[in-house]
This record gives C-alpha cells, sequence and structure tokens, in this order.
C-alpha cells in the first residue's frame, strides 16, 4: 500500500488531504508531517498608505489587518490566497494560482501609486524587484517566517521502509527541505510538483520520479495527487 506523505505547514496540510480525499472518493493511507512551520512576525508598516498589496501566499493575506491595511485592493496569486485577502478585509483579485500571471496582470493594470508587498522571509521569485524594473513602486514588508521541522517518527518510518511515498511539492524550499529529510531513506519515492521550478529543485533526490501538476494550483496539485496513487495502488495489487 503507498503512502502519501503530506509535509505542508497546518491547516494547509489536512485541507489539501481533503481535497485528494474527495478527488479518489476515498481516504488514502496518509500522512502529514509538516517539514515547516509558520511563524508570524511583530512587523509595522509606518510609510503612506498604499494604492494596493500585493500578496502571495494566504499567510501574508492573515497578516494585513494585524498591520492596519484594510479596504484597500490586492493583488493575490491564486484563490486561496483571495480568501484570506477577503477575510481580512481586502479587495482582492486573483491571478488563479500563476505567480508570472500575478505579475502580468499586475503590470497590465499599472495602478498608480505604491503597492506593498507582505511576504514571508524567503521568496521563489524577486517580484518587488520585476515589479520596480517595470517602473512601479512596490515596498516590501516580511511578516512572516518559515522555521523548518523535522519529519516525524511515522513519517520517518514510512521513509525507510519499503513502501512507496507519494510526496505533494508546493515550493522550491518544500523539495530542498524535503531532500535533507530524506537522506539515508530507502523508499522509493514518487513526487508530484506544482510546476517545473520545483521539479528541477527536486531533481537531485535519490531514488525519484517525478511528476508535474496540470497547472500551478491546489486543484491540479489534488488531481495530479489522485491519479498518481491510483497508479501506484494498481502497480502494487498487481505485484
Amino acid at each position: 500500500m503507498p503512502i502519501l506523505l503530506i509535509t505542508r505547514p497546518e491547516p494547509a496540510a489536512q485541507r489539501f488531504l481533503d481535497e485528494v480525499t474527495a478527488e479518489l472518493g476515498a481516504a488514502p493511507s496518509a500522512l502529514i508531517s509538516p517539514l515547516t512551520a509558520i511563524a508570524p512576525l511583530e512587523a509595522k508598516w509606518t510609510g503612506p498608505s498604499p494604492a494596493a498589496l500585493v500578496l502571495t501566499s494566504e499567510n501574508a493575506a492573515r497578516r494585513a489587518g494585524a498591520l492596519g491595511l484594510t479596504g484597500l485592493p490586492a493583488y493575490c496569486v491564486g484563490a486561496r490566497t483571495a480568501q484570506a485577502a477577503n477575510e481580512a478585509g481586502l479587495v482582492p483579485r486573483s491571478a488563479d494560482g500563476d505567480a508570472a500571471k500575478l505579475l502580468e496582470m499586475i503590470l497590465q493594470e499599472a495602478p498608480k501609486g505604491r503597492l506593498l508587498y507582505l511576504r514571508g522571509e524567503d521568496v521563489s521569485a524577486p517580484l518587488a524587484d520585476k515589479l520596480g524594473e517595470a517602473g512601479l513602486t512596490c515596498d516590501e514588508v516580511i511578516v512572516y517566517r518559515q522555521v523548518q521541522q523535522p519529519l516525524t517518527s511515522a513519517a520517518r518510518a514510512a521513509m525507510a521502509g519499503a513502501m512507496p511515498v507519494l510526496v505533494p511539492l508546493f515550493s522550491a524550499r518544500g523539495a530542498a527541505a524535503l531532500a535533507d529529510a530524506a537522506q539515508g531513506g530507502q523508499a522509493p519515492l514518487h513526487l508530484v510538483a506544482i510546476s517545473q521550478t520545483v521539479a528541477t529543485a527536486a531533481a537531485a533526490i535519490p531514488n525519484v520520479e517525478i511528476a508535474i501538476a496540470a497547472r500551478p494550483d491546489a486543484p491540479a496539485m489534488a488531481a495530479a495527487t489522485a491519479a498518481l496513487w491510483r497508479k501506484l495502488l494498481g502497480d502494487a495489487r498487481i505485484a
């Protein structure tokens, strides 16, 4: 029986497991072992009120209220971030889960005034720099930190075993964390990457096969994970 290992922070991990379960119509054999935890930072914004916010994670969106930034338009990378922005009292626009489309959307609309990018300590792309290169002014505030966590004992046992382990990966940082956690593991690893960038970051992990989701969003990741789970389960039954 293959094992689905979800390494996202909570509550996103449980939500993704629910989405995969809905795709399969039954609960897979799964373990949740976040490799990072979200630690909010006591950030402040003392500058002028921005024309709009830029948000690439729901964790950042949730911090807008603490900075007194409500009622503003918010350019959001995807639906989850847009939902969190709405709950925080912002007026969101979603780029459907694609960071490149988010940049394109902002550049096409070319909002007047300064933008403010709320982000984590580590980001995969220098979005503020790209906006600046295009002639837009974008300030940044770091509002949370991702703290690396070890695998749980159950997850370590799965990685040391003989059964296939299926891991969805949502970021290059997550791929790097898995590479560290997988050191010395024996289990065959099957990864579902949200993008080619993430797949490239995961390619150095030994004993691994990688599939890439059709689109860089959670529904496509759930569909790809469910499809690979069915394939692995079928292979196990044949064996």
